[in-house]
């Protein structure tokens, strides 16, 4: 059965009696829609052993039946084929441990965000540093690096500082990473002004992640 793959798990157990051993069949999906029904043909003895229709022929014993989680959120009644419920608050899953009532909060996961942003601001001065390094010179020691004076080098840095420091135009709220207190430092190193990035993620993250991903924005409501 189980090298079969059909969804369905079997084992044995013992339960102590005289004739301890159990066949224990168990689908490996959860919910009502796992309702199982065992059809057997061709061998009368195993049918008499295994067949099993919920609206018929019972010679197994249920001992849990196939059901959905129930339950209600904000007034509204959910069923779920399983006790993690993905779909019912938008972004939030919900586990359900055990029967009862509970009271849950959402928050927007800004520490997760400004991570993120942070983590693209590192990425950027380590690239810039190593582009730094293959292309460096040392006038006292006249040693060069092995792209110095290589003008793909030069094409890369501005290039990515020219994408950085653009503006998305028009139609945006937020429309440069100053705007979310990103900008270089006098020495050319990347900066994050965490004041300002949180007040814009507590504001408005929808535009803070346009910053940061291909969007497209409506020009009116049609």
């Amino acid at each position: 059965i189980n090298s079969a793959e059909i969804g369905v798990r079997a084992s044995i157990v013992g339960d102590g009696s005289a004739t301890p051993h159990r066949l224990v069949l168990q689908s490996s999906t959860t919910g009502a829609a796992a309702s199982m029904k065992i059809t057997v043909t061709g061998d009368a003895d195993v049918a008499s052993l295994l067949a099993y229709d919920p609206a018929g022929t019972q010679n197994l014993s249920q001992s849990v039946a196939a059901q959905n989680a129930l339950l209600t959120v904000n007034g509204l009644a959910v069923s779920s084929p399983s006790n993690k419920v993905t779909d019912a608050v938008d972004g939030a899953t919900l586990n359900l441990l055990k029967t009862g009532t509970s009271s849950v909060t959402v928050n927007r996961d800004i520490a997760s965000a400004r991570s993120a942003v942070e983590g693209f601001v590192k990425a950027y001065n380590d690239l810039n540093t190593t582009l730094k390094n293959v292309s460096s010179s040392d006038a006292k020691t006249g040693s060069r690096a092995v792209l110095n004076g290589d003008p793909v080098v030069r094409n890369i840095q501005l290039q990515l500082r020219g994408a950085i420091t653009s503006s998305l135009g028009g139609g945006m709220n937020l429309r440069t990473l100053s705007d979310v207190g990103i900008a270089f430092d006098t020495a050319g190193v990347l900066k994050v002004d965490s004041a300002k990035l949180n007040a814009a993620l507590e504001a408005s993250p929808e535009d803070v992640s346009a910053l940061f991903a291909s969007s497209a924005r409506p020009s009116d409501s049609l």
